[in-house]
């Protein structure tokens, strides 16, 4: 098990996978799955009043990257 702050992310091998998939939790929510679909990883993000959202895991990290960089190149208020 890993643990950041709040979030906590397990590995295992649930029964309707064919491999290993790690699970990412909140608190104790589990709010996405990262799994192998053929020839890509994948993320399942999970919300208990909507259906399942599967992105693939090189859109999430792209996303991530260009949200950090449109952060660090913003104008700031002066301190």
């Amino acid at each position: 098990m890993y643990k950041s702050g709040r979030f906590y992310m397990t590995v295992g091998a649930p029964p309707e996978r064919e491999d290993i998939s790690v699970q990412i939790f909140v608190d104790s929510v589990q709010i996405a799955e990262v799994h192998d679909e053929p020839g890509h990883p994948v993320v399942e993000f999970y919300d208990l009043e909507q259906p399942t959202k599967v992105v693939k895991v090189e859109e999430i990290i792209d996303l991530l990257n260009r949200a950090v960089r449109m952060l660090a190149e913003r104008p700031r208020a002066p301190k």
